[in-house]
């Protein structure tokens, strides 16, 4: 079995191989097909026949196409964004105003097409985890403004935040956390 495997691969190197050599008399460059044979390295037939590198065209790197990115020659599926750095809250006339960066990558460093942000919002539980309806949806751009105002300056309760984004279907995971808290000063205490 090892024989004939390595013999098929064998005689496929050897058709792949010949399969851009000119031909005499031919005029112009050789044929410049579109298929690529890329292994990150392997043997067959006992260590006979080695294949760490790429034969045909060149493989150069990531290619988006519907719902499949080609990388490097291998087909992979859509990867979530990364997540959401570097989330803030600020007082603006009295509402939470959220601010963070732009995701303009997936979890892999691949570039992503529409990006949109969810808001996440819970009261007095810091840790939460976002669920499955957001509080808000920010279509484009990487500011919110909370609509609540009772959210500023609500002595009995704290509010945090948290934001994700998603591209693709595919959301990432939670962004560092923010949130609101008003103490009571007492005089004299």
């Amino acid at each position: 079995m090892k024989r004939r495997n390595a013999a098929t691969l064998a005689g496929m190197l050897l058709v792949l191989l010949s399969a851009n050599l000119p031909i005499a008399g031919a005029s112009g460059p050789p044929a410049d097909d579109w298929w690529v044979l890329g292994s990150g390295g392997g043997t067959a037939g006992g260590g006979a026949i080695t294949l760490n590198d790429t034969l045909g065209q060149p493989v150069t790197g990531p290619a988006n196409g519907g719902a499949f990115t080609s990388n490097a020659g291998y087909w992979q599926a859509p990867a979530a964004p990364a997540a959401v750095p570097g989330l803030r809250g600020s007082r603006v006339s009295g509402h939470v105003q959220l601010d963070w960066t732009a995701v303009p990558v997936d979890i892999y460093g691949q570039p992503l097409g529409e990006v949109i942000y969810r808001v996440y919002r819970a009261v007095d539980t810091p840790y939460f985890t976002p669920g499955a309806s957001p509080y808000a949806e920010v279509p484009a751009g990487t500011t919110f403004t909370d609509p609540d105002t009772s959210v500023i300056g609500t002595v009995a309760h704290r509010t945090y935040y948290v934001v994700t984004a998603v591209s693709g279907g595919l959301e990432s995971g939670p962004s560092n956390r923010t949130g609101v808290m008003a103490y009571r000063l007492v005089p004299g205490s």
